[in-house]
């Protein structure tokens, strides 16, 4: 494993590591994806924290938005080198990478979108909001009336954070392979992470990408657990949309199958990497 800082512009510095050789595989939000070093076995594997997240630069949360994750990325690649690799986002950094292949298809061999943003925001967005918030009051009433009564303290903020991973999960934390809490860093302590998630989903506005969409190039690959908020159609609207898209709903999880069912994850991420090198094409 290489460790490094990267700069990206305003006395912003990204971290990433490397691990591995070969065909390499971008992730953003190193701090959350630890998982993914497994992959590193078989290729390179670098993983970044963007601006205000993990181990990157604590920035003025004004200097967080999509566009700037997006930049972010393009920022790491001219800094490895790269002129192609294949990407994995999850959550909303999913966004991040789908975004980034359809503004620079030439650069990407591969997509992977894990529990990631929709291709359109609207009703899919507010389905998931309301769902969010359904769980969130059916699994602790008396903590939502609790944070509904003025601003949050840091305990309150930590055990919201308990709630809501277990808000999205199919099997409920702790998951046994899941190395250490994204917490122990600066950046990702609940109420500073909670800012910045706000601060960058508000960035994205009402986006559609239906459109844009159909100028990504790579054989992509959609994940999704059945037990997340998002309905399933927002996975059929992004093969509707991209040309070489195909979808997985993994059934049992949620919003974090590389923690909740990493053996099953990792069979359907190695297969489709696996059928892309030896063909071009997924299945």
């Amino acid at each position: 494993m290489v460790e490094t800082s990267i700069p990206a512009g305003a006395g912003v510095d990204l971290y990433a590591r490397s691990i591995g050789s070969g065909e390499a595989i971008v992730i953003p939000l190193a701090c959350w994806c630890e998982e993914f070093e497994d992959l590193g076995q078989k290729r390179r594997v670098i993983l970044y924290d963007p601006r205000g997240r993990g181990r990157s630069s604590a920035v003025d949360i004004a200097l967080v938005s999509f566009d700037n994750d997006v930049q972010d990325l393009e920022t790491v690649r001219a800094h490895y080198g790269l002129e192609r690799m294949a990407l994995i986002g999850w959550s909303y950094f999913g966004g991040v990478v789908a975004r980034y292949a359809m503004l620079h298809p030439e650069r990407v061999t591969r997509l992977i979108t894990v529990g990631g943003s929709p291709v359109r925001g609207g009703e899919f967005m507010a389905a998931a909001q309301a769902e969010q918030w359904r769980r969130l009051q059916a699994l602790a009433p008396d903590l939502m009336r609790e944070m509904s009564s003025g601003p949050p303290t840091p305990d309150t903020m930590r055990r919201f954070m308990d709630v809501f991973y277990a808000s999205r999960s199919g099997q409920k934390p702790p998951w046994p392979r899941m190395r250490s809490r994204p917490s122990q860093f600066a950046n990702e302590q609940p109420g500073r992470a909670a800012a910045v998630a706000s601060r960058a989903m508000a960035s994205m506005g009402d986006w559609d990408w239906r459109e844009d969409a159909r100028r990504i190039a790579a054989p992509f690959l959609v994940i999704d657990g059945e037990a997340d908020i998002l309905p399933q159609e927002a996975c059929a609207e992004w093969v509707a949309a991209v040309p070489h898209a195909h979808a997985v709903v993994m059934p049992g999880v949620g919003h974090f199958p590389s923690f909740e069912d990493p053996d099953a994850f990792f069979e359907i991420v190695e297969s489709f990497l696996g059928e892309v090198s030896a063909t071009a094409r997924p299945s």
